[in-house]
């Protein structure tokens, strides 16, 4: 009767946030005139894959054995706090904050023509630190040969280096479309290209960085795309990301590779039944991230365990240290320093920055600045790792290479 229970508890859960999730995309599509906002997003990726996919997948998989029913509802109170932000029309304040650095960037005061030379030194930049990758990961050439490999093994302790190379191909491909203006062929073509690249990197998110990157700039820059293709686009990368799962051999077969999604309700749910090995840490969890900062080869010492992957450092010890820890949902570092608040919390500061981001471009459409802002922040965080500082500076010094004039 008690697993019973706790399956019932479970799929009620689990109806009751795919309503929420609804409701966002519904709201969200009557609230901005564009189907790509960040509820619609937070709505399909937060909720629909990380929550409800990971939460099915994990239940099937584990036949009841870890109790996710308390995630879902952890899940609900976060959903709840990140759709309090958009709930009223008029709340200027994030958008005020993004607009005050993109005004002092000054980046949407004029267009940016395309230069081959500044094109060459972004390709040459990328090529360059995938060479200093190879050299400083020891793995060599395996970046050529098998890059899901060296990806894998080769990575740890060179990770900065890895998400330049990463960044650096990405802004490749956002400067030429946004001088060059292609049209449709010049962005299959781009988009090809990029990926080319991207696939020696060995990650697969990488590749559809370029597909998100390519989309979102077809529909705010170009044209409108309509919104039936939008609302079927997440099933499409879906496929193509369980595509590439088995095109690397990650996975022998397609259920297998479904199970890759498991992870995220599957390890924040043995986070909370082990809830008793953790005390609260009063935001120093959210601090520790600060380690991120810092180069490890600068700082031999730079403790592998900060940030979220304190929980792992109780769950799996070690795993981080081998640089293979299995996914969470974000608002477990909440739960960890403040628990059920800090869960709410996290929902808040999500949702104001997603919001502020968004509206934010909306009225500097021009800025390349804004436009990073708004994908990496509201929509999609395709560059890797970038957080909330970091891609300010990579915004920041991006918009000072592409313009000539900075007022």
């Amino acid at each position: 009767m008690p697993l019973l229970m706790t399956l019932e508890m479970f799929w009620f859960a689990a109806i009751l946030i795919g309503i929420f999730a609804i409701f966002l995309i519904i709201f969200g599509s009557r609230r901005y005139s564009y189907a790509i906002n960040p509820l619609f997003q937070f709505a399909i990726f937060d909720i629909g894959v990380l929550t409800i996919l990971s939460a099915v997948v994990a239940n099937v998989l584990n036949e009841g054995e870890i109790v996710l029913a308390p995630v879902l509802y952890l899940s609900i109170v976060y959903t709840t706090g990140f759709f309090l932000i958009f709930l009223p029309r008029r709340f200027a304040l994030p958008r005020r904050l993004f607009n005050s650095l993109i005004n002092l960037v000054g980046s949407d005061r004029e267009n940016i023509k395309y230069s081959w030379i500044r094109q060459c030194i972004l390709i040459a930049t990328a090529l360059g630190l995938y060479i200093l990758l190879m050299w400083s990961s020891g793995a060599g050439s395996l970046w050529l040969t098998d890059p899901r490999l060296a990806y894998q093994i080769y990575r740890v302790g060179v990770g900065y280096i890895y998400v330049m190379v990463q960044w650096s191909f990405l802004l490749s491909l956002l400067y030429y479309l946004w001088t060059k203006k292609p049209k449709l062929t010049g962005l299959i073509f781009s988009l090809c290209i990029y990926s080319l690249l991207a696939y020696f990197t060995g990650s697969k998110s990488n590749i559809l960085s370029g597909l998100v990157l390519v989309g979102i700039y077809y529909n705010f820059k170009i044209n409108k795309i309509p919104n039936f293709l939008i609302f079927i686009s997440p099933f499409v990368m879906l496929a193509v990301f369980l595509t590439l799962l088995l095109l690397q051999d990650s996975f022998g077969d397609l259920v297998a590779a479904v199970s890759y999604f498991r992870d995220y309700t599957e390890t924040t749910g043995l986070f909370l039944s082990r809830i008793d090995e953790f005390e609260p840490l009063w935001g120093y969890g959210l601090l520790s991230d600060l380690w991120f900062y810092v180069p490890r080869s600068l700082f031999p010492q730079k403790p592998f365990e900060y940030g979220i992957v304190l929980i792992h450092q109780i769950l799996f010890p070690g795993a981080a240290e081998m640089g293979a820890t299995p996914g969470m949902l974000p608002w477990a570092i909440g739960y960890l320093d403040f628990r059920i608040v800090g869960v709410f919390f996290s929902g808040l500061f999500t949702g104001f920055i997603r919001r502020g981001a968004y509206e934010s471009f909306l009225s500097h459409r021009r800025s390349i600045f804004a436009f990073i802002l708004m994908i990496q922040l509201s929509l999609m965080p395709i560059y890797a790792y970038a957080t909330v500082p970091l891609i300010c500076i990579i915004g920041i010094f991006f918009s000072l290479f592409c313009y000539k004039k900075i007022v």
